[in-house]
């Protein structure tokens, strides 16, 4: 499970760096990538700890389609220090970095991901909760 719940958090974040840049087509049929993977209960605790639930996050990243001009501002968004934290009864714990990057502006996040079993989703998972604190 750890390189699925790695390929997931990778994943994701590379379908937000394509959406943000504009680089994807923007239909329904595209944003299930990010719809179908967020579990019905899912929550978002952001660095500037407001607690968002899905809904909220969904319409948030809708909205923010196409909001870095590619040839102007770019964003750019990877993963470092990824760490699997365990497996309990079904629900995965990750740790990671994640990183963006527009123009010389560079800025870092730490994220806790929890994850479950949602076969036949993208990598098999849910995501269920989301905690982010700023990095130095």
């Amino acid at each position: 499970m750890k390189s699925i719940c790695q390929s997931e958090v990778e994943d994701l974040h590379t379908f937000f760096q394509k959406w943000f840049n504009g680089e994807l087509h923007k239909s329904n049929l595209i944003f299930q990538r990010l719809t179908t993977v967020l579990h019905p209960m899912f929550v978002l605790i952001s660095p500037d700890g407001k607690e968002r639930m899905k809904n909220d996050v969904i319409q948030g990243i809708w909205d923010a389609y196409g909001s870095r001009d590619p040839k102007k501002n770019p964003m750019r968004i990877w993963i470092e220090n990824y760490i699997y934290k365990g497996e309990f009864n079904s629900i995965y714990i990750v740790t990671y970095e994640e990183w963006h990057e527009n123009n010389s502006d560079k800025r870092g996040r730490l994220s806790t991901a929890i994850f479950k079993d949602a076969p036949n989703n993208y990598n098999n998972l849910n995501w269920l909760h989301v905690h982010e604190t700023w990095l130095e």
